[in-house]
């Protein structure tokens, strides 16, 4: 809450207060207006009677006047140079208070000026202030920035609402002027003999048109007052909201810059391994290049299984020759066996054909 809610707030229970006052001070001014119609009234009557023995008193004196007109018509010269004199000094001095007056509504008028001026700018600036904040808000929900639109409306509502509660004090202290020309009319014409009770009437009618304006415009000051109050309370809400954003606008940046850095060292390290990636790629190729089989896993298990199978069928081979040559040593055995039985039995047929 900022010190002027703060001071409005403390001051609200003695605004209260003020117009209870004033309306106690209102009904005692209606009372004793009456008891003042009343009054005059009766003055009225006692004075016309006055005035009519007044009149008879002045027919029966008018024999004795007569004669002291006579003897007092000498002093009518030095009696009208006296007054022409004092005119001519009452002229001066009305002249004189005219000149100190109009320098006085002069200096008025321009320091009245300056402090308009002032307080457009002041309040100029803390608008664009609020609007300059604005536009760094940003959410706490979403992360993202703040409409600057909103910000843009609350200054041009609060610009038109301070144009508002300024024309409003305006009427205020015209309205305030009249009632106090009119209760100084109402005091001279209370101190003159003879009050008319028509225009007496009639003032007092405009005197209570002038209050019932005065109370409206009072009530719409109030209402003024207590929107602008809403608004500087609202207005003080979001500028804690946008200060909590900016503090945690902060932190999220800190965290940034942190991540970043560590990006930042990432990325060097995947270079360099990038770098390590591309030179095994190329011993790979040239390996791969320079290895032959070795490269080729199912070529080179199948050379393996058919350098086996070569191997089987090759002992296979010396094996089905060592049959081979057993074979043909028992065929040669036999044969000569064979070979040797015929022999045998050629000579045996030769020894019984020739014995």
């Amino acid at each position: 809450m900022t010190p002027e809610t703060s001071n409005e707030a403390d001051q609200e229970p003695y605004k209260q207060e003020l117009l209870e006052q004033h309306r106690t001070l209102l009904e005692r001014r209606r009372k004793a207006a009456n008891m003042n119609i009343q009054l005059q009234t009766r003055l009225a009557e006692y004075f016309r009677r006055k005035r009519a023995d007044a009149v008879d008193a002045a027919h029966s004196n008018v024999d004795s006047l007569a004669s002291s007109v006579v003897d007092t018509g000498a002093d009518y010269n030095a009696r009208f140079s006296k007054y022409i004199t004092t005119l001519s000094e009452m002229q001066d001095r009305f002249m004189n208070q005219k000149k100190l007056i109009l320098q006085e509504i002069s200096n008025l008028k321009r320091l009245c000026d300056e402090k308009s001026d002032e307080a457009e700018r002041t309040f100029a600036g803390m608008a664009d202030f609020i609007e300059n904040q604005g536009k760094e808000a940003i959410s706490y929900k979403s992360g993202r920035p703040l409409p600057i639109e909103y910000y843009k409306a609350q200054r041009e509502m609060l610009l038109k609402k301070n144009s508002a509660v300024t024309k409003v004090r305006l009427e205020n202290i015209k309205l305030q002027r009249q009632v106090e020309k009119i209760n100084a009319a109402f005091k001279s014409h209370d101190l003159s003999e003879g009050l008319h009770l028509i225009d007496f009437e009639q003032m007092k009618i405009e005197n209570q048109t002038y209050n019932e304006k005065i109370e409206e415009r009072n009530e719409e000051t109030g209402k003024l007052r207590r929107k602008i109050t809403n608004t500087v309370q609202m207005m003080t809400h979001t500028n804690e909201k946008l200060q909590a954003c900016q503090a945690e606008n902060f932190l999220l940046r800190d965290q940034l810059n942190l991540w970043t850095r560590k990006l930042n060292d990432s990325r060097d390290t995947l270079t360099k391994l990038k770098q390590s990636r591309d030179a095994l790629k190329n011993n790979y190729a040239l390996l791969q290049r320079t290895s032959g089989l070795m490269s080729h896993l199912e070529m080179l298990r199948g050379y393996e299984e058919t350098v086996d199978e070569v191997e089987t069928k090759k002992r296979e081979i010396a094996s089905m020759k060592q049959q081979a040559h057993s074979f043909l040593a028992k065929a040669k055995f036999y044969e000569d066996k064979v070979c040797g039985t015929k022999r045998k039995l050629e000579t045996t047929k030769a020894r019984n054909i020739f014995p």
